[in-house]
């Protein structure tokens, strides 16, 4: 997965720099492109053909994209190294993961893992919408987290929202560089890998 970032000293928009970095990624991959705009539902409008994401948060933009006849769907998502804001947590975690997060702590109490919690849901969402163009809760999509930098999402039990096979039961790939936490969560057709572009700083 080639790999283009460099840091920034005056931070522009989020906006405008995650669109640098899909630009950096769709050249990457040889695929025309012109300004990527956002649809309706906010979502990045990609030229015909591929599939991608977009993330950001304060000091770190990326965006990641690949051909659609290679890759169903993929969404990332970046957050801090830090604990959620209070009061998240208890939106966006049923008790199955509530409980995970204390054996999780015990095990490595360097990573935040509500806001990786948050982050792995996030990146569904971002694979899930662009496929199904259907909105889903948090508590929609259950997580199972691993301490090797693995994670599962799948739909809630008894949950009776339709969407295809790869989405009812994810995988995703986490990683900790920095301040940051990164997520993603994909499906392959084909071994053809997507092209990933980044700028950033320490926070």
């Amino acid at each position: 997965m080639p790999l283009v970032q460099r840091t920034w000293a005056n931070r522009g928009s989020d906006f405008a720099l995650g669109r640098l970095c899909a630009g950096h990624a769709l050249a990457s991959l040889g695929a025309p492109f012109d300004a990527i705009l956002r649809d309706p539902s906010g979502c990045p409008i990609w030229p015909a053909g591929i599939v991608g994401s977009i993330t950001h948060c304060r000091g770190y933009c990326a965006a990641v994209v690949g051909w659609g006849r290679d890759l169903a769907f993929i969404g990332i998502d970046v957050e801090p190294n830090r604990p959620n804001p209070p009061g998240v947590l208890e939106y966006v975690a049923c008790e199955r993961e509530l409980s995970s997060l204390e054996t999780l702590r015990h095990a490595d109490d360097t990573v935040s893992w509500d806001r990786l919690l948050f982050s792995a849901k996030e990146s569904y969402y971002k694979s899930w919408y662009p496929v199904t163009r259907r909105w889903i809760g948090f508590l929609d999509a259950v997580v199972d987290l691993g301490t090797d930098g693995s994670f599962r999402v799948s739909l809630r039990s008894g949950s009776d929202i339709d969407c295809p096979p790869e989405l009812q039961n994810a995988k995703g790939k986490w990683t900790r560089f920095g301040g940051y936490l990164l997520t993603s969560v994909w499906h392959c057709w084909s071994d053809g890998a997507p092209y990933l572009s980044s700028l950033g700083e320490a926070p």
